[in-house]
């Protein structure tokens, strides 16, 4: 791979610090520690390394979602900083960038979250390639999405999603256990559940089971606090007092098929 400079006297740390501004907010440079490569990246998982310089000949490759590496290489009008950096920078937004995109299963699932959304949100927050949307249930609860890459990258990878909602009031936590597809073979959904907001949840719901219950010191006073699909939603339940029965939904999260997400998004 070509070095730092050849015969002249651009560096690839100048070009990217000149390029940067070029492409517009939200990328960094990340120069590498031997001074011949480096990078240019976003919090949405873009990674451009910048390879090296060849008198007006500009090196780059794209760390893809799929985990492939895909080299490019441009010609600058003149082998100069400012000529190097434009080259490098059309080179990022015309194609490397809508490449990344287009395989990038983050993107498509946190497209998805936010149709499904519609005007409650302006748009996702992005952190080393995680996505996080925010916002508020008609209850006045809390809810976001988390939308993370494949562990393993891949072709067929999909991206990991969890909507969570806090504090949502009981009913619309049944509206969201109503929407999505609980159904299961697990015959612990069988098993009994304990006091009236669990109940309420296991009707909206019949396919949940209990995990967790405890007692009071007499058997009438059981209460379950933990009720589960597995890899498809748990609900937490938190009791008001050691004296009186009165629980709330302190915490629901669904994850799993995007279809599920969209539908938890969609029902409140």
């Amino acid at each position: 791979m070509p070095a730092t400079k050849h015969g002249t006297d651009v560096s690839v740390a100048d070009v990217l610090t000149a390029t940067r501004p070029l492409l517009g907010e939200g990328w960094t440079v990340f120069p590498a520690s031997d001074g011949r490569t480096g990078s240019l990246r976003t919090p949405l998982g873009h990674c451009i390394t910048l390879d090296g310089i060849h008198g007006s000949s500009v090196y780059a490759t794209a760390l893809l979602p799929n985990g492939h590496r895909t080299p490019y290489a441009g010609l600058a009008k003149a082998p100069t900083v400012e000529a190097c950096a434009a080259e490098l920078a059309y080179m990022i937004r015309g194609t490397l960038v809508p490449l990344h995109d287009g395989l990038c299963p983050t993107q498509r699932a946190t497209a998805a979250v936010m149709t499904a959304l519609g005007d409650r949100i302006r748009g996702a927050v992005w952190h080393h390639g995680v996505a996080h949307a925010h916002w508020t249930l008609p209850s006045g609860g809390r809810a976001h999405a988390d939308i993370r890459p494949p562990a393993y990258p891949g072709r067929h990878a999909r991206a990991s999603v969890e909507a969570v909602f806090i504090d949502p009031s009981a009913e619309e936590a049944a509206a969201v256990l109503r929407a999505i597809d609980t159904d299961n073979v697990d015959i612990r959904q069988n098993d009994p559940v304990h006091g009236d907001v669990a109940r309420l949840l296991k009707a909206a719901a019949p396919g949940l089971r209990p995990v967790t219950t405890y007692d009071r010191e007499t058997p009438d006073t059981w209460f379950t606090t933990i009720l589960t699909v597995d890899d498809v939603v748990t609900v937490e339940l938190a009791y008001r007092n050691a004296g009186r029965p009165e629980a709330w939904v302190a915490r629901l999260t669904v994850s799993g098929s995007m279809a599920n997400i969209r539908a938890a998004v969609r029902a409140l």
